[in-house]
């Protein structure tokens, strides 16, 4: 499974076509798009959960639950890579954004992608 989190500039619609596009199924993704999940989402839970292959990540906030003395989760994972699945940053000119082409992007270089086409 791919994690996505952060705050979406498209729909869960929109993003769920460009898995399609992909010839993926969509239960493959699971979404953490609501400013209110994002903040209780229980970061630590990732920690040598090697249920995802990814994480993609979009803008968030900087505090979270679980990342102990981490700013974020995206430090603390670069911190720790051999403890997390593959992290993806999405992002655009300005930075972290969870857009249409970002998405494709990440899951075209996704561990999940190279997975499946073995």
């Amino acid at each position: 499974k791919v994690l996505v989190i952060g705050y979406s500039e498209v729909s869960i619609i929109d993003l769920k076509r460009v898995i399609r596009k992909f010839g993926l199924d969509e239960d493959r993704f699971e979404f953490v798009l609501d400013e209110d999940e994002i903040k209780h989402y229980p970061m630590n839970s990732l920690k040598n959960n090697f249920r995802y292959s990814d994480i993609f990540v979009g803008a968030m906030p900087h505090k979270t639950t679980g990342m102990g003395d981490c700013s974020s989760i995206i430090a603390n994972i670069k911190h720790h890579p051999e403890e997390y699945p593959k992290l993806t940053e999405l992002k655009e000119a300005n930075g972290l954004k969870i857009t249409k082409k970002s998405f494709s992007d990440a899951i075209y270089n996704s561990e999940l992608l190279k997975n499946i086409s073995k």
